[in-house]
């Protein structure tokens, strides 16, 4: 897949940086049932994004992890592109309260120890 034009690769974390518009990502509306009401949202939000300019940021954007102060999470607030799929992921602003994938790693290997 090829990814539009406006996006960069980082070469720190090899995200994408940059402004993409709509029209030019995947929306996953080819399949849709407009007789369901989750996929008429999910159509009337691509057909409303369609024209729009979205900015990505790379993680290295992003913030310090809440909890260990060292690793970044993505900033809150902000878009991420997926190269997979061609589309745009959202971290919406409560996402600044998630530590990030190194804490919630340890977190789960210390609930697991305890249970065992």
């Amino acid at each position: 897949m090829r990814v539009p034009r406006g996006l960069e690769k980082c070469a720190v974390c090899g995200e994408y940086n940059g402004q993409v518009r709509g029209s030019q990502l995947n929306w996953g509306g080819t399949d849709l049932d407009l007789d369901d009401e989750l996929d008429r949202i999910e159509h009337q939000m691509a057909t409303d994004m369609a024209g729009e300019v979205l900015t990505v940021k790379c993680l290295c954007q992003g913030i310090p992890c809440r909890r260990c102060k060292v690793n970044l999470i993505h900033r809150p607030g902000s878009n991420t592109y997926n190269e997979s799929d061609n589309s745009v992921e959202h971290w919406p602003v409560i996402s600044g309260l998630c530590p990030c994938r190194e804490c919630r790693r340890k977190e789960a290997e210390q609930q697991g120890s305890q249970k065992a």
